[in-house]
């Protein structure tokens, strides 16, 4: 496999497929996720590249469901630490948001940028990429940014 394969089947999984399984199949992703865990994600590799062990396998992602409840909304945010970047644009983290009862959906990203910092993105319903900016260098404050950003949306609907 080279280099540049990978490359691009990375950003075209982590910026194009997985955010439009999340935005059409909502829940059913959601517990896909916490079904399969890093399989989830191997599986593409696998398919992708079916004649070299050496792409991802399920131990190189950790997925981790969290539960906020912020009034009378419930929502669930799967973490999924993806392998390390080498690249810009990779993602060293992925959250998949959704709140129960309206099933809206959030695709959030923590991505490495052209400077070797973080930034944190989002992927809208639409296609359309959008950059928070810096991101934390701390997971968990990381998680609460993303966290604000979806119960602004939520709010927004």
């Amino acid at each position: 496999m080279r280099a540049e394969d990978l490359k691009k089947a990375r950003y075209n999984f982590e910026h194009k497929m997985l955010p439009e399984m999340l935005h059409s199949y909502k829940s059913s992703i959601i517990n896909a996720l916490l079904d399969k865990r890093g399989e989830m994600f191997s599986v593409y590799y696998s398919m992708t590249f079916p004649n070299d062990d050496s792409v991802f396998s399920a131990e190189d992602f950790t997925v981790t469901p969290k539960r906020v409840v912020s009034g009378d909304k419930m929502l669930y945010i799967v973490v999924a630490d993806m392998p390390k970047p080498t690249n810009p644009l990779e993602c060293r983290r992925i959250y998949f948001c959704i709140e129960t009862s309206s099933e809206i959906t959030g695709y959030y990203t923590s991505e490495l940028s052209l400077l070797g910092g973080y930034m944190l993105c989002a992927w809208t319903p639409d296609g359309i990429h959008l950059n928070y900016g810096s991101s934390k260098d701390n997971a968990e404050e990381e998680f609460r940014q993303v966290g604000k950003f979806f119960l602004e949306k939520i709010e927004k609907k």
